[in-house]
Parts: C-alpha cells; structure tokens; sequence
C-alpha cells in the first residue's frame, strides 16, 4: 500500500513538472508576440542596433508625345514627415522628367512632370533612430499597423488620361538587440486599378485609387 501510495506522489510530481513546463513555454511564446506588437508600433524603445530598408518604384507609359504632370504619394514617417533626402535619392532611370514634392489638397505629393516614358526608383538602407523608418505613405488613409485590412484608399493626380501607372513602396526594419533575437517587419504597397490589376490607367484630375497594403514579418 505504501508503494503504491508513494508510486502516486512521484507521478503526480512528474506531472505537475510538465504541466509547470508547457506553462513556461506558453507563457514565454505570448510574450515574444507582445513584445514584437510592443516595439513594432513604437510603444517600446528600440536599442540602436537597427536598420530600415526602404524601396519605391514609380513607372509611367505614355503612347504619346503630350507632356503630362502626374502626383503620386511619397513615404513618410510616423510622425508625418517626410525624407528630407528623398528627392536627391531618387533616381530617374528611364526617360528625361522633372521631379518635386509639392502640398497639395490630399497631402504630400511627388510630382513628376514631362513625356514619354519614365521609370523612378529609391532604394535605402541604414542605421538611424526611429523617426527615420518611413513606413507610411502620403494621400493615402489609414495605418500601417492596421493588419486587419490589406487595402487603402488613397489619391492620384495626372493631368492626362490614358497614362499607364504602376507604383510600389515598401518599408522594413530590422533589428538584433532588443529583443535579443533578429526580427523585423513592414509594411508593403502597390498602386491597383480596384479590379485585381496592378497596373492603372489615369484619369484626367484627382483619382480615388486603391493600395494594396500587407504586413511583411521577418524572423
């Protein structure tokens, strides 16, 4: 009978170590995700052991000779403002336009006159403070760390119809210290027509358009 007895403590030990042991681990994997939700949106201060990665692609065809201005968004940070470099940066790699950023009624806009065909691009990586992840984007509504919806609605300008348009912007962050293990994340647009095509043909004036927005996460 005492064998019996003392057969039963040492199995209810043996389970209360393993039940004790899924508990750590739960525990340890929801505080991980709270973590990363904590420091992703920037409640939690990050060490410097950061980089950000930006990307932005800009393509216009024209079937004519016309001379065009178009008006699209521009990355900004979560404060609003916008990369004082992004102008010097990007690159026209095909085709001969002018390029500025001007206010208009939306927001923040890159304005690209001229004609032909044109493609811009930016690409960056570097280590800075927090206020130089640029991950949202201008004339556009909503957050980026909203992950419960993948489009926005966001606006264009062209003074001629018949332009052919696609756009992308993408925005990541990594970082090695804090949390001690490597990760990141961020968010990812692309300009659509709001029928599935990534390519969209201008109308003449401002244009409600659509971005498609996901959340990319590296671990």
């Amino acid at each position: 009978m005492a064998e019996l007895e003392q057969g039963d403590r040492v199995s209810m030990e043996r389970r209360k170590r393993a039940f004790t042991r899924v508990g750590v681990i739960v525990i340890a994997m929801v505080a991980s995700v709270v973590l990363w939700r904590a420091y992703a949106a920037g409640w939690l201060p990050f060490d410097e052991d950061r980089e950000y990665e930006h990307s932005y692609s800009l393509e216009i065809v024209s079937d004519t000779d016309e001379g065009y201005t178009l008006m699209v968004p521009v990355p900004l940070n979560k404060t609003g403002a916008q990369y004082a470099g992004f102008l010097d940066e990007l690159s026209v790699t095909l085709g001969e336009v002018n390029i500025s950023v001007v206010d208009t009624l939306h927001g923040k806009a890159l304005e690209v006159t001229g004609s032909g065909n044109a493609t811009l691009e930016w690409d960056s990586r570097w280590s800075a403070e927090d206020e130089s992840w640029y991950l949202n984007i201008s004339m556009t509504s909503g957050s980026p760390f909203e992950h419960d919806s993948d489009t926005r609605a966001s606006w264009i300008y062209s003074d001629q119809g018949g332009l052919s348009v696609r756009f992308s912007f993408s925005a990541e962050q990594t970082y090695n210290e804090t949390p001690t293990f490597m990760s990141g994340g961020g968010p990812s647009y692309s300009l659509m027509d709001g029928e599935g095509d990534y390519t969209l043909d201008t109308q003449v004036g401002w244009q409600e358009t659509v971005l498609e927005c996901y959340w990319e996460a590296s671990n």
